[in-house]
């Protein structure tokens, strides 16, 4: 036993020796959100901004390296962040204050060969829309965060680009005449202090219909809420007690036709007509009686 121990303990020192600057991946589930870390030689810093108060995640391998949240300035960082040797690659997720809009980007590093920090980073605005869906001839409204007083373009895939700045909070808005129908793609990138941000991964979709799309719809909207209207069961009952009262008029009506001889309005109505137009062939007939 005192001959094994001591080989036990030289051969675990061998193994981490070997093993230091091996890159793996330590996954804990929390909820829907998947946490994880890098196990490696070097630390990194990361400093940058996008737009005050917004929730930003640090991506690496679809799984969240980490979060934070900006300062009330718009700027954030990631400090001491272990990464293996070679490491070249950074994606950030993140949505504005308001969660109108989201900016998603993702760009390439010089590899990380020792400790360091990566600076001056600029995200993309985050970018919504209001209406996924819109009329042809209607506006479409584009909107989300920057930094305070950024020029902000949207870029339409028809071409056109359009441009803000945006107010003292980072927001901007935007309204675009959207005449024809077809899907329009917008993404929205800026500049603050001469400084262009990180090209946008995502883009914001609008769906603008025709005239033909709009009366299908309409009529769909209008089945769907006639269905639904059909369905409740307030309407049943509804119906189901008016069903009732037509009933008892028709056995009410039955019942005294047969006790108190009633007379049939109908069968007085035939009598009249017959006797009335017998033998009434000319027209001067009408006038001249019976």
């Amino acid at each position: 036993m005192k001959k094994i121990l001591p080989l036990l303990v030289i051969i675990s020192c061998l193994a981490l020796f070997f093993c230091k600057d091996v890159l793996a991946y330590q996954t804990q589930e929390t909820g829907k959100t998947q946490v994880s870390a890098i196990i490696g030689s070097f630390y990194i810093n990361i400093y940058g901004y996008i737009a005050r108060f917004a929730s930003i995640s640090l991506i690496y391998n679809d799984n969240v390296l980490a979060s934070t949240v900006s300062d009330a300035n718009g700027y954030f960082s990631f400090l001491n962040l272990v990464v293996g040797k070679g490491f070249n690659k950074l994606c950030f997720d993140a949505v504005d204050v308001k969660r109108l809009g989201e900016s998603q980007s993702c760009f390439d590093i010089q590899p990380v060969m020792v400790s360091r920090d990566i600076r001056d980073l600029y995200l993309p605005p985050t970018i919504g829309v209001y209406r996924t869906q819109i009329n042809a001839g209607s506006n479409a409204i584009i909107f989300g965060y920057s930094m305070s007083g950024a020029r902000v373009t949207i870029h339409i895939n028809n071409g056109k680009t359009y441009t803000v700045i945006a107010d003292n909070t980072g927001y901007y808005e935007i309204h675009v005449l959207l005449a024809k129908a077809g899907i329009y793609q917008f993404f929205a990138d800026a500049v603050y202090q001469s400084k262009k941000s990180q090209e946008p991964l995502n883009k914001a979709t609008i769906l603008v219909l025709g005239v033909q799309e709009q009366v299908r719809n309409s009529l769909n909207d209008l089945l769907k809420k006639l269905i639904g209207l059909l369905t409740t069961w307030w309407f049943i009952f509804l119906l189901l007690i008016i069903a009732i009262f037509i009933l008892i008029l028709i056995l009410w009506k039955k019942f005294n036709e047969k006790t108190t001889g009633f007379p049939n309005p109908a069968k007085e109505d035939k009598q009249f007509f017959d006797r009335f137009f017998r033998n009434k062939k000319l027209h001067h007939a009408w006038f001249v009686g019976y």
